[in-house]
């Protein structure tokens, strides 16, 4: 029997394959610039996003998420419940190599900084009837296993993935109301939740995802009596792990541990789920190109960035490594994460 050297190179080819002239930035990047007041401004992706979520980093104001369901004049506070509003200066176009920007203080203020993570789903998409309603639009990328959905209220929703989603968040648009977030490793999958919003361990409650494992391969289900009122249009945002390019999954804390994931990551999304409620966490390699990384965005809340040395993190070309984390990254409790690539694991270079 002949046997292969261990080495990275004899590793499976990944989905998302460099060698093939496919990165994953053609799917996903995080981005930052300094802002210079001025209408008309080009942010560079590497792809023509299709949900682009940006935060200010020095100062305390809200996080902003536009898509291209809902065009370029709307947008929403992933911190906060308000619903969908309207604006005409944040993002104002979404470009085949990124995003244009208007002159907003929110997005382009004179030497604020900025960061955005961008997300190619499928354009404006179109309509799905793979559930008991037809959404008004499902734009899907099934190479990088994201989709972004509307809808207006009353039955389960097609999301257009060619797998089970493992993670997807639900947002009212028509009225106030929670983040709600969905994913496969919350200790109660039929009836456990979090919200995006909120600091909050897992809750459970059987009237949000009706009581039920509330993905499939086609469709989600989000009860109607709940969250899913009729009259009422939603957005979701689905995704599901594709190997070397993203990872849905969790860790248990206490000791430092370190976190296989198949690629050197370019972003994590953490949530402690168990025990003393800590706020949702981001970090990326666009903030801090080197290790440890420790700048710290909270998707629950609107603060600064943090650069403190509370809590590093290793990312390394096959995954990441808590280094001193305390509770919001490693308490003796059960974390959640959703993770995306800057490289897979057969092209590291190691770090």
């Amino acid at each position: 029997m002949a046997y292969k050297s261990l080495s990275t190179a004899n590793l499976p080819n990944p989905a998302i394959d460099p060698a093939q002239d496919s990165s994953p930035t053609d799917h996903f990047a995080p981005v930052i610039w300094t802002g210079n007041n001025t209408s008309g401004r080009s942010i560079p992706t590497g792809h023509q996003p299709d949900f682009v979520w940006t935060k200010e980093r020095n100062s305390a104001i809200n996080h902003i998420a536009q898509n291209s369901i809902s065009g370029t004049g709307k947008y929403l506070h992933p911190n906060t419940n308000a619903l969908e509003q309207s604006a005409s200066t944040l993002i104002t176009s979404f470009d085949t190599d990124g995003f244009t920007i208007g002159d907003s203080g929110s997005i382009n203020g004179t030497s604020d900084t900025y960061v955005a993570w961008s997300w190619k789903a499928n354009g404006a998409g179109s309509a799905n009837s793979e559930g008991s309603i037809t959404t008004t639009s499902t734009s899907a990328n099934t190479t990088s296993g994201f989709s972004i959905i509307k809808w207006t209220g009353d039955g389960t929703i097609g999301h257009g993935l060619d797998e089970i989603p493992e993670m997807f968040i639900v947002k009212d648009l028509t009225a106030t109301g929670s983040w709600w977030a969905w994913h496969k490793d919350l200790s109660n999958t039929s009836a456990g939740y979090l919200q995006l919003d909120s600091e909050n361990s897992e809750l459970s409650n059987t009237s949000v995802w009706r009581n039920s494992y509330p993905a499939t391969l086609t469709t989600i289900d989000v009860n109607t009596s709940y969250l899913n009122y009729s009259t009422d249009n939603y957005l979701a945002l689905c995704f599901h792990s594709v190997e070397g390019f993203s990872k849905f999954g969790s860790y248990t804390g206490g000791s430092d541990p370190f976190v296989y994931l198949g690629f050197e990551p370019a972003m994590i999304i953490f949530k402690r789920v168990t025990g003393t409620a800590t706020h949702w966490a981001i970090r990326d390699n666009a903030r801090k190109v080197d290790n440890p990384n420790r700048n710290t965005l909270y998707p629950s809340k609107p603060d600064v960035e943090y650069t403190g040395t509370a809590h590093d993190i290793d990312f390394l070309s096959n995954g990441f490594k808590i280094r001193n984390g305390d509770g919001l990254f490693d308490a003796s409790a059960t974390y959640i994460y959703a993770a995306w690539a800057k490289t897979p694991f057969k092209y590291g270079t190691g770090v």
